[in-house]
């Protein structure tokens, strides 16, 4: 590429991003994208966005979810929960709610892993009444969110010493038939101790 007249083949081009995306090398697969002035087909550029998320790129997966929507294309739940997920790991439930606004004004429809990324997100905004609320939604549904979710609520219930919703929490992960771990268990002792309540 460095020698004079060069153009890039777009086959080409295509076949070395996707292996750069394939392989989870986020930053070269960005850096060559700038470099050949190459533009990916949207599927291939939504799996772009997906390594981005996993690779806490999260901002730069944004730009491609905005790209995507100005090109009309719909990426999939799967990518969408990436990109939640991604903000969650960047503690940016500011991200999460604007993804999720993203999502629905594109008319995909959530599930309750994406629910699971909502509820942790409103944990983080220190609003875990409303998460606690759309819990019991999702278990009103029928379904249930993992137990990293219930943990995350469990967290914050204990540390807050709310324990009465701390047990309705693990009643509801029981009757859900997702009996508490110990990692659960881990996190109500420590707030029970934290609080002085060794007893």
């Amino acid at each position: 590429s460095s020698q004079h007249g060069f153009l890039p083949y777009s086959v080409l081009c295509t076949v070395i991003f996707n292996g750069l995306v394939e392989a989870k090398a986020a930053k070269i697969a960005q850096n060559f994208l700038g470099f050949m002035r190459f533009m990916p087909e949207p599927n291939d550029l939504e799996r772009f966005a997906e390594c981005l998320c996993e690779n806490g790129l999260i901002e730069d997966a944004l730009e491609v979810f905005d790209y995507l929507k100005w090109v009309n294309y719909c990426p999939t739940l799967k990518t969408w929960n990436s990109a939640l997920s991604g903000a969650l790991q960047a503690r940016r439930a500011d991200i999460v709610w604007k993804v999720y606004g993203n999502m629905i004004e594109s008319g995909v429809i959530a599930d309750v892993d994406t629910t699971g990324y909502l509820i942790d997100a409103f944990c983080i905004d220190d609003n875990v009444w409303k998460g606690y609320e759309l819990l019991r939604q999702v278990v009103n549904g029928g379904h249930f969110p993992s137990s990293v979710v219930s943990n995350q609520l469990i967290r914050v219930f204990s540390k807050s010493g709310n324990y009465s919703r701390m047990s309705d929490v693990l009643h509801i992960m029981i009757a859900m038939n997702q009996p508490p771990g110990i990692f659960t268990y881990q996190e109500v002792i420590n707030g029970l101790c934290k609080r002085n309540m060794k007893h």
